[in-house]
Parts: C-alpha cells; sequence; structure tokens
C-alpha cells in the first residue's frame, strides 16, 4: 500500500519489520521521540512489552483498552487505504 503514497511499487514491509524492534524494549528505555512513535503512531510497544508488564503488575488497568486501541488502528488503517486507493493511478497506460 505504500505504492499509493510514493508513487512507485515498492513495500514497506522492511521498515516496518526494523520498527518492530522497538516493541522489544520496555518504553521508559527509548528516546522520548521512539517512546511516543513505539506507543502511539505505529503501537508496537502494545503488541509485546505491554501486555508482558501488566501480567507482572509493572503497568495499569488503562491497557486493558488495548483491544479498543487495535480497533480505532483498524478504522483508521482501513480509512486511510481508502484515500491511498482514491489517489491511485494504474500503470501502463
Amino acid at each position: 500500500s505504500t505504492g499509493f503514497w510514493l508513487g512507485h511499487g515498492g513495500s514497506g514491509v522492511g521498515l516496518v519489520w526494523q520498527l518492530s524492534a522497538a516493541g522489544r524494549y520496555p518504553p521508559e528505555m527509548l528516546h522520548p521521540v521512539l517512546r511516543f512513535l513505539a506507543t502511539a503512531v505505529v503501537p508496537f510497544a502494545f503488541t509485546g512489552w505491554i501486555p508482558a508488564a501488566w501480567c507482572l503488575g509493572r503497568v495499569g488497568d488503562w491497557v486493558l483498552l488495548q483491544p479498543g486501541f487495535g480497533l480505532l488502528a483498524l478504522l483508521a488503517g482501513r480509512a486511510l487505504f481508502g484515500v491511498g486507493l482514491a489517489r491511485w493511478r494504474a500503470r501502463g497506460g
């Protein structure tokens, strides 16, 4: 889907794979900018570290809202995909 925005058929899979490393570390260890990216923009911390910390009692019950965050991310992604699809131009001719 990055082809919608970048104008070529490339893939962002490698970029996402590299960014997913941020979810392996406690957010407190990360630089504030990376912490914001790992918990708000692309919430990798919610897939690994935060659920484990909740099970160990290191974070509050606010993490039980995680499914709601996931649903919001799904809806936002779907809307963004629709915007990209409207911008899409077929290759070739």
